[in-house]
């Protein structure tokens, strides 16, 4: 596994059902850098997305790790 999609499961553990903006700035990485790690762990069901919630005039995309 690439560190970086460690570093996002460390980060997703720790905050919980969160936004990309959320895991780019606990992780201290431009967000953009991170929907592709993100892509990968959905792919093979580490990370699920459990919703939206409404940030200023858009939507952002909640992830949670659901295993270990």
């Amino acid at each position: 596994m690439a560190p970086v999609r460690a570093e996002i499961l460390e980060a997703l553990r720790l905050l919980g059902p969160c936004s990309v903006a959320e895991i780019a700035a606990a992780l201290d990485r431009p967000a953009d850098s991170l929907y592709r790690h993100l892509e990968v762990l959905e792919s093979v069901g580490v990370v699920v997305e459990t919703g939206y919630r409404k940030a200023g005039r858009n939507a952002e995309r909640l992830v949670h790790v659901i295993a270990e």
